[in-house]
Order: C-alpha cells, then sequence, then structure tokens
C-alpha cells in the first residue's frame, strides 16, 4: 500500500492533516495556512514522505520548537533556513536527487539547537556542526549511506562545548566502526553520557579500554530506559 505523505502538526494533542497530491508542495502549505489551527502556537512539525520545491512553509510556524523531516526529498536542501526559536531538529531518510543527503550545511541556521537527531543520510563527518554552541544531545547512525565502508570523522565532536549526550548506534553487519574514531568524543570535556550500541564486539571492548583511560566517569553514565525516553521527548516524532 502506498504511503500518503503527511504534515504533522502538533501543539498539545496530536493533530494531523494528511493530503493525496504531494506533486506540489506549495499548494499543500498554502492548504495548511488556511486551516482552523492556529499556526502561531505550534510547537512540533513532522514533514513526512514529501518532496518539498520550497521551504518557505516555515515562516507559517512563528512559535517552533521541534522540527523533524522523515523520508523526504528535495533538490533544495541548501534554501532551508532554520531561526532562533527551533532547539530540535530530526534528520532521517532524506534524499537530493537519487542520493542521500551529502549536506547538512542549512543547519547553521538553527543557531540555538540543543537536540539533534540524524539517521540515514549521505554525511561522513560532522563538520558541518561546528557552529551549534548550544548542542547538548546527538543521537542517530553514524553512517554515510552512500558509501557505507567509509570511515566516519568524529573530531568536530571534541569541540562542541555544550554536547552532553552522545548516543549512536552501529550496522554491524555492514561496516565496522574503529572504536579509536570516537576518541574525539570521549574527549570533550562537557559529555557526560556516551552510548553505543550494535558495535563489533572487539571494538566495544576496546572503547571500554578507551573510557577508562581518556574519560572513567563515562563508564557509570549510560541512561536509563526512562532518561531516555525523557530524552526522546525533546523531538518531534
Amino acid at each position: 500500500m502506498k504511503k500518503i505523505p503527511e504534515v504533522i502538526i502538533s501543539e498539545n494533542a496530536l493533530k494531523t492533516q494528511d493530503f493525496s497530491d504531494f506533486s506540489d508542495f506549495k499548494n499543500s502549505v498554502d492548504t495548511i495556512a488556511k486551516s482552523s489551527i492556529d499556526l502561531f502556537k505550534m510547537r512540533n512539525l513532522v514533514i513526512a514522505g514529501s518532496t518539498i520545491d520550497n521551504f518557505d512553509f516555515l515562516e507559517y510556524f512563528p512559535s517552533l520548537k521541534r522540527l523533524s523531516f522523515l523520508a523526504c526529498k528535495s533538490d533544495k536542501w541548501s534554501d532551508l533556513k532554520g531561526n532562533r526559536n527551533i532547539n530540535s531538529l530530526r534528520l532521517h531518510n532524506l534524499k537530493q536527487g537519487k542520493i542521500y543527503l551529502s549536506s547538512i550545511g542549512f543547519i547553521r541556521t538553527f543557531p540555538n539547537l540543543q537536540y539533534l537527531y540524524v539517521n540515514m543520510l549521505g554525511i561522513d563527518n560532522f563538520s558541518e556542526l561546528r557552529n551549534l554552541q548550544y548542542l547538548h544531545t546527538l543521537l542517530g547512525t553514524c553512517r554515510n549511506e552512500n558509501d557505507v565502508k567509509k570511515q566516519f570523522d568524529f573530531s568536530e565532536l571534541e569541540f562542541l562545548p555544550r554536547l552532553k549526550v552522545f548516543d549512536s548506534w552501529m550496522a554491524v553487519d555492514r561496516h565496522r566502526i574503529p572504536a579509536e574514531s570516537l576518541i574525539p568524543v570521549l574527549k570533550n570535556p562537557s559529555v557526560s553520557s556516551v552510548t553505543i550500541t550494535q558495535m563489533f564486539a572487539v571494538e566495544d571492548k576496546k572503547l571500554q579500554k578507551l573510557i577508562e583511560e581518556i574519560n572513567p566517569r563515562l563508564l557509570q553514565t549510560t541512561l536509563s530506559q526512562e532518561e531516555t525516553r525523557t530524552l526522546l521527548n525533546n523531538f518531534a516524532w
């Protein structure tokens, strides 16, 4: 069954607007603008399964705090502009043309971003995060979906001044991330919780040894299920 793309707009209770034809995304956005929902009060916005040809729709949501793009395509990702109000961004399974999105340079337009989720993108480093002075939490799979064998570069994470939580899962069936590549995360003095799941057993053992040597307090900081649920509430789902 073909999934109908949808825009999910939520304030307190979940409110959903479904559109059967997303061939012209702007027309769908115009429909949202004419809806009875008070867009000026909306805090969460999830856009799923859409081909986006214009990002001006964000102007309709001046109070937006949490923004998510799920399984979306666009040739104009570089036109995406955030604002100072948005503090949470979720980027999942995004494409430009036929390839996974290889640049998230637009993220610099979200200067007060605190929570970032990345998964199924075409990036192999976090250099574009260097201006996120308030980033608190980074979740996701660190893998270039356009070249799964290419090693991921975590070096930029050493210098994010307010990063507290780093939670990543690895796909052990397709590529192997050396424990040493995570050293920049361990060396960041502000990081208080590091959780890596689905890692090769031998690399996991090496990682635990590196934590003992570089930042032993991280051995006791794996988030509990309750803490994880609380953390996830900071994203628009």
